[in-house]
């Protein structure tokens, strides 16, 4: 992970776990396990509830600069299929996202 220069990517606040696993895979094999590793508790004191306004708009902020990171560092290696994919997805988030997100995105 040193060589390589893996960080988590401090600006996004819910997508950070997301974008570090898709970058550490292109430097690590992973193995398939078929039972979860893990348990995910959910509480009514949980700070992460997609459905608040506020959250969902993080979330597509968030998600839009994932998209963004990733088609800006890894176009060149990056087969047509996932390109395709990935534009696809950003033209998606566009079309859904507040005007203030756009004009976000265009002075970072």
């Amino acid at each position: 992970m040193e060589k390589s220069n893996l960080r988590f990517d401090e600006r996004l606040r819910y997508y950070n776990d997301n974008l570090f696993w898709l970058e550490l895979s292109g430097v690590c094999d992973f193995l398939y396990l078929e039972d979860r590793p893990y348990l995910q508790r959910s509480h009514v004191g949980n700070t992460y509830k997609p459905e608040a306004p506020s959250v969902y708009s993080a979330l597509q902020k968030d998600h839009l600069l994932e998209l963004k990171t990733i088609l800006s560092k890894h176009w060149q290696t990056l087969d047509d299929s996932s390109k395709s994919f990935l534009l696809d997805q950003l033209a998606k988030e566009l079309e859904s996202a507040p005007l203030v997100l756009y004009l976000h995105n265009t002075t970072e």
